[in-house]
């Protein structure tokens, strides 16, 4: 870091190469922690192409560590670039080969493509403001990411895990509404019939056929009952699962990449209500998921917009590292990962969804690691302030 700072930078990958061939050996190579440590510094000093050069070392070492590959996927999400995004997808892709017993490895696979998703839209709708006209989109690879999402959530959903997870479908569920939603926009904007590709382009907003393991066996054919009306059951359980009236103002979701470890989520509402998991309700309509003390997670708290303005005003985000059973030599402290989804009120964007990478060292610390301004009438009425997030110790602003 001292290299990093010094002259501007200039000298510090001759300074890495000096400590990487120090701890190197004749039969080995620098452990994964090293990689990762030092491209957290350069993505906070230096260049991002630098630093996801350094991370993507782990990946070369063929060490098939759950925990690692996670532990660099978040890295890869949090630099932001669509080409580390785009790889962070393949790593989450052989976590789910590596450990399909595990929902988090589902999870996660479809969290980033959500919000690889999500990216796609805006900087399709931001190059068309800019730009004054139309511009093209791959709308085959967004089909498809979004399809994906659905099918790695519904497969969350239809299976039957170990008691640690138990109620880890409560988190996929809301996520595979938010997808809906997703598509629900596009469809409202149009977006699908440009470039003359049709809304065929994009998969539908719920998965029903993904869903039909929901399906009783009371509904299976009978001689007596036709093909049509086993089709008719298989919609409505399929449905069954979808609330029509489902609209966040709000969701925060607090995962981490180290099984067998406890962190919790704590919201503070504007009003200074507190929201964790001995205080799982609140006045205002903010809810959290399970206290999750095994496992990867998540914790999720979600807030329905009904327009109140008792919601309105600034929402702080904590994290408790309360304890872990497993920490890894190979990747160092506990890495936990946030994502939140706000609505906005105004503008094509209509809603915001922020990824961010926090270092959890400290055993019952309780990390203030984000904070939210929620807006619940036009904006122009008001101008909120800009929302902060901690990340690897760095204060991050949009």
């Amino acid at each position: 870091e001292v290299a990093l700072q010094r002259d501007n930078g200039r000298n510090w990958k001759q300074e890495y190469i000096t400590l990487r061939n120090k701890i190197n050996g004749p039969t080995s190579m620098a452990p994964p922690s090293f990689f990762l440590a030092c491209a957290r510094l350069v993505l906070k000093h230096a260049t991002t192409v630098d630093a996801v050069r350094i991370a993507t070392n782990c990946l070369e070492l063929n060490i098939d560590d759950v925990q690692m590959l996670r532990c660099v996927g978040y890295f890869l999400l949090s630099t932001g670039e669509n080409s580390a995004v785009d790889l962070a997808v393949q790593v989450f892709d052989k976590v789910q080969d590596l450990q399909p017993c595990e929902p988090q490895s589902y999870l996660d696979g479809a969290l980033v493509r959500f919000w690889k998703a999500h990216k796609s839209i805006l900087k399709r709708q931001n190059d068309e403001e800019n730009n004054g006209r139309d511009v093209i989109c791959n709308f085959e690879e967004l089909g498809s990411d979004i399809r994906k999402c659905q099918q790695l959530l519904s497969h969350v959903l239809t299976h039957q895990w170990a008691d640690r997870f138990t109620e880890v479908e409560w988190p996929a569920l809301i996520l595979l509404h938010c997808v809906a939603d997703l598509v629900k926009d596009l469809n409202d904007d149009n977006i699908s019939n440009m470039d003359g590709l049709g809304p065929s382009s994009l998969p539908p907003e719920w998965p029903i056929s993904d869903l039909a393991p929901f399906q009783s066996f009371a509904d299976a054919p009978t001689p007596e009952t036709s093909t049509s009306t086993t089709q008719t059951n298989t919609q409505e359980q399929g449905l069954l699962l979808r609330c029509n009236k489902f609209d966040l103002a709000l969701m925060v979701w607090l995962g981490w990449d180290t099984d067998k470890t406890d962190i919790d989520l704590h919201v503070k509402e504007p009003s200074g209500n507190e929201v964790y998991y001995s205080n799982r309700n609140s006045d205002i309509g903010g809810n959290l998921s399970r206290d999750f003390t095994q496992g990867y997670g998540p914790e999720v708290y979600m807030l329905k917009d009904v327009g109140d303005k008792e919601k309105a005003g600034t929402y702080h985000i904590y994290a408790k590292y309360f304890a872990s059973h497993q920490d890894s030599l190979l990747t160092g402290a506990t890495s936990a990962v946030l994502w939140t989804l706000e609505k906005k009120r105004c503008g094509k964007n209509k809603k915001s969804i922020e990824f961010h990478n926090i270092r959890l060292d400290m055993h019952k610390e309780k990390k203030e690691v984000g904070t939210i301004h929620l807006v619940t009438w036009p904006c122009w009425l008001a101008k909120p302030p800009q929302k902060t997030f901690c990340a690897f110790g760095k204060e991050k602003r949009d």
